[in-house]
């Protein structure tokens, strides 16, 4: 099994230019999968699948680079550079993006849960100081007509 080293990093930071340099150098490199999800759908007809659709477009993403990452681990080499990997399909549209949005959605839950016990203890005290004043009152007449 070769050693299977992933290169990645944010778009135009050199990752395409680095795996043809490699390939130059007679490397094994397995190319960035996106190109060939993009070409797909404009065959289909689909001009930007991942405006059009994002996450057709990250499952697509996810088999190829899934398929890349199981075929690079039956090849003969020392070692294969992967453009990219699995694990950034996870990325704005994914798992990121899913993480960020239930953060807000607790966030603001236990924001609402926190209004809500401060009115409850609110409510809860002003009873209690209610009825503890009308015992006490209670009691102060009952002294007094003793």
């Amino acid at each position: 099994m070769p050693q299977r080293i992933v290169l990645t990093g944010g778009p135009s930071t050199g990752k395409t230019a680095i795996i043809q340099a490699l390939e130059a150098q007679g490397q094994l490199c397995m190319q960035e999968i996106s190109r060939e999800v993009t070409q797909a759908a404009r065959q289909q007809g689909i001009e930007q699948l991942f405006v059009s659709d994002p996450l057709a477009f990250s499952q697509a993403l996810f088999e190829g680079r899934k398929t890349q990452f199981i075929e690079s681990g039956q090849i003969e080499s020392p070692r294969v550079f992967l453009d990219r990997g699995i694990i950034e399909v996870f990325g704005p549209t994914g798992i990121t993006y899913l993480i960020k949005n239930a953060t807000v959605y607790l966030s603001s839950l236990q924001s609402g849960y926190i209004y809500n016990y401060a009115f409850t203890i609110f409510l809860a005290t002003t009873v209690f100081l209610i009825f503890i004043g009308n015992i006490t009152f209670s009691l102060l007449q009952i002294q007094v007509l003793l």
